[in-house]
């Protein structure tokens, strides 16, 4: 949407002024920029909003946008959402206009061959994406669909992360010291024997089966994979294939390091800081995701984090070898 809405209000805002004396809540940077207008601004956590406006402790709220803030209950306290934006020029969000996901069993084959990897030609990329050179493959199947969260949840129901055979060693210490027994923003359903819920930008709200699972580390991608009879894809082997399947919901885990291409070069300047240094201890990711900017958003992009994390919109596009097709 063009931009993020300025909120929920008991009558029309107008003019600049309107925002005087409003008992405002919001988050975030745009709290000076309220308050500089003359709102007492509030930052309520989100779930409590509702019941602050329905009591009069507040006047007025933003949280998310139009649709999600409909389930929240916003216009059960207040009758007039307004979009015109004071404090952000744009906002993104994922639509699931068909919450289906490609066929399971659909594999593409990535016959071994010697191709030629990295950015090449005019425009723009990062320095760790070049230089163009050549990387030899072996043949495999790629998996068309990402990992879904049934396929992820069976792999839960099965013991995934009480098993120390499909763990990295240091995996399995990350699992057995911090308690991890499922993806980030996963939630025990209290209503429901053995179900989830999922965190969301809306709330907490049920599990989409075949949407893609998300929020993984490079553990949990990896045990999964390993669980199922397939392992990630090498980024050569994710390169060599991508133009052949739809990429960019999920920042997509590989089994490469995140080391320089031979002849890597740091650019002079400050982008590169960016890449370089950061050549140790990290996993490549590869594709994109609902969030990224469109300009990060390319075949030879090559995003890297440590293997714990999880925050990122991260997702398992899982291959396997011939001998077990």
């Amino acid at each position: 949407m063009p931009t993020q809405p300025l909120g929920w209000f008991k009558k029309p805002i107008s003019k600049f002024e309107d925002m005087k004396g409003l008992k405002f809540r919001t988050v975030g940077i745009s709290i000076d920029m309220f308050t500089a207008m003359g709102a007492s601004v509030n930052a309520l956590p989100g779930g409590e909003i509702i019941p602050a406006m329905d009591r009069g402790l507040l006047d007025a709220a933003e949280f998310n946008n139009a649709s999600s803030d409909r389930q929240l209950g916003f216009p059960d306290v207040s009758k007039v959402c307004m979009l015109q934006s004071y404090h952000q020029n744009a906002e993104q969000f994922e639509i699931l206009f068909n919450r289906t996901c490609p066929p399971l069993d659909d594999w593409l084959s990535v016959e071994g061959q010697t191709i030629r990897m990295g950015h090449q030609g005019p425009g723009f990329a990062f320095d760790n994406e070049s230089p163009s050179h050549l990387a030899l493959i072996q043949g495999v199947d790629i998996r068309v669909a990402l990992v879904t969260n049934d396929e992820y949840l069976q792999f839960m129901r099965d013991g995934g992360y009480q098993r120390h055979s499909l763990w990295h060693a240091e995996g399995w210490d990350w699992v057995q010291t911090l308690k991890f027994r499922a993806p980030m923003y996963w939630q025990p359903d209290p209503n429901q024997p053995d179900g989830w819920g999922h965190y969301t930008l809306q709330g907490v709200m049920p599990l989409t089966s075949q949407a893609p699972v998300t929020h993984v580390s490079y553990y949990e991608a990896h045990a999964f994979c390993d669980w199922a009879g397939w392992r990630l894809p090498t980024e050569f082997e994710w390169e060599a294939a991508a133009s052949r399947f739809d990429w960019g919901r999920r920042w997509e885990w590989t089994r490469s390091a995140y080391q320089p291409y031979p002849g890597f070069a740091r650019s002079e300047g400050a982008v590169g800081e960016y890449n370089g240094k950061f050549m140790v201890n990290q996993q490549v990711l590869r594709g994109a995701s609902w969030a990224t900017s469109p300009g990060h958003a390319r075949l030879t992009y090559r995003n890297f984090f440590h293997a714990p994390l999880r925050w990122q919109f991260t997702g398992i596009r899982p291959v396997r070898s011939r001998e077990s097709a």
